[in-house]
């Protein structure tokens, strides 16, 4: 009943019959009543829409039988009137639709679930979309601008449904990454290789993990550079503790520039001079085992140090020096705590001595 009232007054009819059926509800106890009820009253109201309509039919033979030529003609005037102001309100010029007042929208709006349809495309209430091919935006010399609070919702889907067309960005559903297709579909989140085992990804520690082919090879963070082999221009070779050249028989330059030096641990190295850096610390020539020995090349000698008696430093046995008081070489003995001559087998004898000694010789021998 509802429908057959709204079709015969729109929204007043619907309304009505919505009153009528609360006043049944209301007077009503039986639902087998309820029905009978709205049965009669559907009846009642599909005969009332017949008659209706052959009223109509009736009127329409009635003004055509007329002698008036108005009777006759106002249908077709009504109709040439709407196409009229159609015509002025919206200006049709060289396929242009043109609204003819200023200011005025042009509104194309299909009824119900329907949806206005130009050429290829489909427009239903805030969605676009194609009957067929790709919807292709062509903006010409110019740029496309989106002016939203919101947020542009790209394509997405899995791997297995990538297109791989030219310039594609997509949402990889199975990566959970945005991905560029040029020759090959690249990962949108850090630096990756096409085949995603080597990347580059910033943590929430503030560090760069840098992997090659899925493995964690170098961090870099507020500590420093973290790398587990280093190689510069495949000639130097850093691995764990170990610095090596990469050519066999390659030698390893250190060079300070300039006035500087090179310096590892406690040793300076500058120029020709190795200097121990700490100021109490021994400067020590180790082996490795108890067999072998330390050999210093060359056809010269080898300068040890040297001081007068009082500045004998403070003896440890071993210790060998030049005495420049007395002329001679010693060595600090450990057993009678006292530095001992090691020039030769005996005692040293200066020339004074020597020249006395042979006086001694010339009178007792003649």
């Amino acid at each position: 009943m509802k429908k057959i009232l709204a079709k015969l007054f729109g929204a007043t009819g619907s309304n009505i019959a919505e009153k009528i059926s609360n006043i049944i509800d209301k007077h009503t106890f039986s639902k087998i009543e309820k029905a009978e009820f709205e049965k009669e009253m559907t009846q009642i109201w599909i005969n009332a829409e017949s008659d209706i309509q052959k009223n109509v039919s009736d009127r329409w033979k009635n003004d055509m039988n007329s002698d008036s030529w108005l009777s006759k003609n106002v249908r077709p005037l009504v109709l040439l009137f709407l196409v009229l102001s159609t015509v002025l309100i919206v200006f049709i010029d060289a396929g242009v639709i043109t609204t003819r007042s200023s200011g005025n929208n042009l509104i194309i709006r299909a009824s119900g679930t329907g949806a206005v349809v130009v050429d290829n495309m489909r427009f239903s209430s805030s969605t676009l979309t194609t009957t067929s091919g790709d919807l292709v935006i062509e903006p010409g010399d110019e740029d496309v601008g989106i002016s939203a609070a919101g947020a542009l919702n790209v394509p997405h889907g899995t791997e297995a449904q990538r297109p791989s067309t030219y310039r594609d960005v997509r949402y990889n559903t199975t990566t959970n990454f945005f991905e560029l297709f040029s020759n090959a579909y690249t990962p949108l989140k850090g630096i990756w290789s096409e085949d995603r085992q080597t990347y580059v990804l910033a943590d929430n520690s503030n560090r760069f993990d840098f992997y090659t082919n899925g493995v964690t090879n170098v961090n870099m963070g507020v500590d420093g550079l973290t790398a587990h082999r280093l190689v510069s221009q495949d000639s130097i070779t850093i691995d764990n503790g170990t610095i090596s050249s990469a050519g066999t028989n390659d030698a390893i330059n250190l060079t300070a520039n300039g006035t500087g030096s090179v310096i590892t641990a406690n040793f300076k190295f500058k120029d020709n001079t190795i200097t121990n850096t700490h100021a109490t610390n021994n400067l020590v020539l180790s082996k490795t085992g108890i067999y072998g020995y330390i050999q210093f090349d060359g056809t010269y000698g080898i300068k040890i140090p040297y001081g007068s008696t009082a500045s004998r430093p403070l003896g440890y046995v071993g210790a060998t020096r030049f005495n420049t008081t007395l002329n001679y070489l010693e060595t600090y003995d450990g057993d009678s705590a006292s530095w001992a001559n090691v020039s030769g087998a005996g005692d040293s004898i200066n020339t004074e001595y020597m020249e006395e000694l042979g006086f001694i010789y010339t009178l007792a021998l003649g």
